[in-house]
C-alpha cells in the first residue's frame, strides 16, 4: 500500500491551486473584449508624446526602403525591405 506523506499533499496542493490560477488568468485574457481603435504612442524627435490610432495608421502614405541594422558588434543585421507609416 503506498501512503502519501504531508510534503506530498501540501505538492499536490500546491500543484492544483497553480493550475487553477493558470486557468482562472486564461479566462480573464480571452473574455476581454479587443479595443475598437487601438493606438499606440509615439515619442517625437523633440520628446514629445502623441497618441496614434489604427485609424489614423491606417490613413497614413506608407514608405518603402531597404534597411538594417547594427548590433553591439558593429554586425549588420536584419537586412532586408522594410515598410511603414
Amino acid at each position: 500500500m503506498v501512503t502519501i506523506g504531508s510534503q506530498g499533499k501540501l505538492m499536490a496542493v500546491l500543484v492544483g491551486v497553480i493550475v487553477l490560477a493558470g486557468a482562472s488568468i486564461g479566462a480573464i485574457v480571452l473574455m476581454q473584449q479587443p479595443s475598437a481603435d487601438p493606438s499606440t504612442d509615439v515619442i517625437r524627435k523633440d520628446g514629445t508624446q502623441l497618441s496614434i490610432t489604427l485609424t489614423q495608421m491606417q490613413s497614413m502614405d506608407s514608405v518603402e526602403a531597404y534597411g538594417a541594422y547594427e548590433n553591439s558588434f558593429d554586425n549588420p543585421r536584419g537586412n532586408g525591405t522594410y515598410k511603414g507609416v
